[in-house]
């Protein structure tokens, strides 16, 4: 069995859980390249594969490379991804919680977005919208109660205008 294999075999198992689990195929088809491209990426390097042998400095080269070669969120995502996968080795007890090597690898850094300029009208939201329908609408007048009466009480040291 190759290195790869090794990988994949573990992949199968867990594609059928993530299934029993309710995930959406779009999900475990992320899952499974994900595990499929750190596989190969460990066969390319020579690396003995089980699931247990991979190191912290494997998996941080792995996102490191990602980063570099698509993008800091993708790099995020293959994170996510092998954390998940290694998190599920530990609890089918294929790994020892103190194998798991995510258990030491930091989450990439994604920079926030920068919003492209938009015009007034493309950025408001529906909610901005409906309140200001809401305060520029004429609000109907309850003529039913006499006007409410300024409070009487005067600070220190000032006189009422009107005796």
């Amino acid at each position: 069995m190759t290195v790869k294999n090794l990988f994949l075999e573990h992949m199968a198992s867990w594609e059928l859980d993530l299934q029993a689990r309710g995930r959406s195929e779009r999900t475990i088809k992320r899952y499974r390249d994900t595990i499929t491209l750190f596989a190969a990426y460990q066969a390319d390097h020579d690396r003995e594969l089980k699931a247990g042998k991979a190191k912290p400095a494997h998996i941080r080269d792995f996102l490191r490379k990602r980063q570099t070669d698509t993008s800091p969120g993708n790099a995020a995502i293959d994170f996510r991804n092998l954390r998940a996968f290694y998190n599920w080795l530990v609890r089918e007890e294929e790994i020892k919680v103190g194998k798991n090597p995510m258990l030491k690898v930091g989450a990439p850094k994604v920079p926030r977005r920068t919003s492209r300029a938009r015009s007034g009208a493309h950025h408001r939201t529906a909610q901005d919208l409906q309140g200001e329908l809401i305060r520029s609408a004429p609000r109907p007048r309850d003529h039913s109660h006499p006007p409410r009466q300024r409070s009487a009480r005067l600070r220190p040291g000032r006189t009422p205008l009107h005796p």
